[in-house]
């Protein structure tokens, strides 16, 4: 996934559920801006995406996807909600 914001490759710090971190390298061969066509791409069998819950989850409970590492995880950082005043 591309940072829309800066142009880099985004870098995961993945952590386990006993709070050990790793960093997560992995040779991009596709890269995106956007979680929609990233997941997309994972559906095609195109290659491993790293993908947050609700844009996973559908897809995990149909059985379209496997969560390859369930014991890690990756925190995304700060989501900011815009809305109309």
């Amino acid at each position: 996934m591309r940072s829309t914001r800066t142009g880099r490759i985004r870098r995961w710090m993945m952590r386990d559920v006993t709070g050990w971190q790793m960093l997560l390298e992995m040779r991009e061969h596709l890269v995106f801006n956007d979680p929609a066509p990233l997941a997309r791409a994972a559906l095609l069998g195109l290659g491993v995406a790293m993908l947050s819950v609700p844009d996973a989850l559908p897809h995990l409970v149909e059985g379209a996807l496997v969560r390859l590492v369930p014991k890690w995880y990756a925190d995304a950082g700060p989501i900011h909600l815009y809305y109309a005043s």
